[in-house]
């Protein structure tokens, strides 16, 4: 018997997706950067693999990356001069979601919820 895939909620407390989570909700009550944004995003930053996706219960986990990359993409909103190393991290991550997508477009993932939960 296979293991359960993990539910929703504890793909969500990863390290990751909690701070790109974080992150996106910190960019909604400041303006500009802050030392706790610029030590979240170094964070984020270090934990992003080579392939820009950022790993969750397994290397490559859709629900992760997207939660990460939706933090970079709030913090670089709040930036008046884009960050390169936000940019090309954000974009990198965009990337590997694409490659994360099956042929009809739906992320599919081991960890995804079953009709049972």
């Amino acid at each position: 018997m296979g293991l359960k895939p993990l539910p929703l909620q504890a793909r969500l407390t990863q390290q990751a997706a909690a701070i790109g989570l974080g992150l996106r909700r910190l960019s909604e009550l400041i303006y500009g950067s802050t030392s706790l944004s610029r030590s979240m995003t170094d964070a984020l930053l270090d934990i992003q693999q080579p392939d820009g996706a950022f790993p969750g219960t397994v290397q490559q986990d859709p629900l992760t990356t997207a939660a990460a990359a939706a933090g970079l993409a709030a913090i670089l909103r709040e930036q008046p001069a884009p960050d390169t190393r936000l940019t090309d991290a954000l974009e990198a991550a965009l990337i590997a979601l694409a490659g994360m997508q099956d042929a009809e477009g739906l992320f599919r993932h081991s960890d995804d919820r079953t009709e049972e939960d």
